[in-house]
C-alpha cells in the first residue's frame, strides 16, 4: 500500500530539566494521530546521573497505559516494529536538560555583526559569558586570559560582511588558536565560524588543528542584511553534541534516533514554523513554552522564525536566578491574597530547591501564577528589545509547560497567558498539556 509517510508508528521522547515525556503516534487512513503520552523524571542529576532511567519509566508507563510493549527484557528499545506488533519504527529525541553552556561571543561592531552573534546566542540553552569585539581596549595577551577564565562550551566568531573585513576577523581567529593551544584537548571549546565567507576556508584550516571548527553561512552578509538560519541549525547540532558527552545515557539514545538529535527550543521553532506555514495570512504564530529551567518564546512565519530561550528565567531550578531580575513588588501584585513579600521570596526559594514541589493551598498556587505571569512579561520585554519590529498579534498562540496548561482550568491558563504576554487583536490560543 502506497502511503504519504514512511513509518506506522513513531516515539518522540523529550527529556526537559525536570520531567522525560514520551509520546506516541501511529498512523491512521495514512494520517499520524496521537495516541497516548507518559511523562517520567528525568535523572540527568543525582544520583542516577543517566537519562536512560528517566526514559524507561516514562516508557513503562506508556505501555501500561496503551497496552503496547514498546521494550524488551533488557529495557531497551524495540527498532523496528515487530511481527506481534511490540515496539516502533522511529524514534525522535529532543531535550533542554543540562547546565547551561558557557557561551563565547567574537565580532567587529557592537551594534552589527556583535548583535546578530548575540542574538545566535539566544536560540539555544546557553549563557554569553564573554564578548570580544574591535572597541574592546585590552591588549591581546589580555583577552586570551580572558577566552581561558571564561572556559567557554562554544565560541561564536561574526563579522565582516560578505566581501568585507577580513583582517580584523583573522585577528579574532588568532586569539581563539592561542588560548586553544594553552588548554587540554577535552577542555577546548568548539567554535562555531559564522563571519565573512571570503576567509572562511582559511579560518577553517587554521583552527581545525587545534578544536572543533563548524563553518556557517555568514549571519550578517551586509549591514543591513541579517539571516541567523543556517548558523541557528548548526549551533543546535554542535549544542546537542556537547549534550551527548555532558549528559550519562545521552549519546546511546541519539544513536537510536531516526532524526538528528536536537534542542527542545529548536524543534518548538520548526514546530511554530510549520504551523504558521499552514496558513496564508500575514500574521504570524507564536510558541510560548514555561519551562523548569528556561522560557523559550518562538516567533514564525512561513519564511523566518525568531527562536528566544530565556535560561534564567524558569518554573524550576531557575527560579533564583530570576528572582535576581524580577523585583519582588511585581510579583505581588498579581496575588490577590494579602501576602507579605518575604513570604513570597520564601517559597519561590523553596520552590527554587524542589522544583517538583505542587502548590498544596490557594495561596501557594497564587504565588506560583504570580511568578508566571512576571516571568512571561519579563522575558516578552526581552523579546521586544531583542526584536523591536515584533507585533504582539499572532494567527496562533501554542501554551507549553505545565505552570500554563495544567493549571486548575483553562480560564486560568488563558489569564496567565494574556496577564503575561499581553497579545493585542483576535488570537487564537491552543493548550498544549502533553508537550506535543
Amino acid at each position: 500500500m502506497t502511503s504519504l509517510v514512511d513509518a506506522e508508528s513513531v516515539l518522540a521522547i523529550d527529556i526537559g530539566s525536570l520531567n522525560t515525556r514520551a509520546l506516541l503516534f501511529d498512523v491512521v487512513d495514512g494520517q499520524y494521530h496521537f495516541i497516548s503520552s507518559a511523562t517520567g523524571p528525568t535523572t540527568a542529576g543525582a544520583p542516577y546521573r543517566d537519562v536512560s532511567e528517566g526514559v524507561n519509566i516514562a516508557l513503562t508507563r506508556l505501555q501500561e497505559i496503551t497496552g503496547r510493549t514498546l521494550v524488551n527484557n533488557d529495557a531497551l528499545l524495540i527498532l523496528p516494529t515487530q511481527a506481534d506488533g511490540s515496539g516502533i519504527d522511529r524514534l525522535a529525541l529532543t531535550s533542554s536538560a543540562g547546565a547551561d553552556l558557557n557561551i563565547l561571543i567574537m565580532g567587529l561592531l557592537s551594534d552589527v555583526s556583535l548583535q546578530s552573534a548575540q542574538r545566535l546566542s539566544g536560540t539555544t540553552y546557553g549563557r554569553v559569558i564573554e564578548t570580544i569585539g574591535l572597541n574592546d581596549r585590552r591588549r591581546p595577551d589580555e583577552q586570551v586570559d580572558a577566552i581561558l577564565q571564561a572556559q567557554p562550551d562554544i565560541v561564536l566568531i561574526a563579522g565582516g560582511t560578505e566581501k568585507g573585513a577580513t583582517r580584523s576577523v583573522n585577528k579574532l581567529v588568532d586569539l581563539v588558536r592561542m588560548a586553544c593551544k594553552d588548554l587540554p584537548k577535552e577542555s577546548r571549546p568548539k567554535v562555531l565560524y559564522c563571519g565573512n565567507s571570503a576567509i572562511a576556508k582559511r579560518v577553517k584550516e587554521g583552527l581545525e588543528r587545534e578544536t572543533v571548527i563548524v563553518v556557517a553561512p555568514n549571519i550578517r552578509p551586509s549591514i543591513d542584511q541579517e539571516d541567523l538560519a543556517p548558523a541557528g541549525l548548526l549551533l543546535a547540532k554542535v549544542s546537542a553534541k556537547l549534550r551527548t558527552l555532558q549528559l550519562g545515557g545521552l549519546e546511546g539514545l541519539a544513536k537510536l534516533s531516526s532524526a538528528p538529535f536536537l534542542p527542545s527550543a529548536y524543534a518548538l521553532g520548526r514546530m511554530m514554523r510549520f504551523s504558521s506555514g499552514l496558513s496564508d495570512l500575514s500574521k504570524t504564530t507564536l510558541g510560548l513554552d514555561l519551562g523548569a529551567s528556561a522560557t523559550t518564546l518562538a516567533l514564525a512565519s512561513s519564511e523566518t522564525v525568531h527562536l528566544n530561550v530565556f535560561r534564567s528565567l524558569g518554573m524550576g531550578g531557575s527560579l533564583l536566578s530570576a528572582l535576581q531580575q524580577i523585583r519582588l513588588d511585581d510579583i505581588a501584585r498579581w496575588v490577590p491574597f494579602d501576602i507579605s513579600e518575604a513570604d513570597i521570596r520564601d517559597y519561590l526559594y523553596q520552590k527554587s530547591l524542589f522544583p517538583a514541589m505542587i502548590p498544596m493551598t490557594p495561596e501557594t498556587l497564587a504565588i506560583e501564577q504570580a511568578m508566571a505571569r512576571q516571568i512571561l512579561r519579563f522575558a516578552t520585554q526581552r523579546m521586544l528589545e531583542r526584536w523591536p519590529e515584533t507585533e504582539l498579534s499572532f494567527e496562533r498562540i501554542f501554551i507549553s509547560g505545565a505552570t500554563l496548561t495544567q493549571a486548575p482550568t483553562a480560564a486560568q491558563s488563558l489569564m496567565l497567558m494574556l496577564d503575561g504576554l499581553q497579545p493585542v487583536g483576535v488570537n487564537v490560543v491552543m493548550l498544549d498539556p502533553y508537550g506535543l
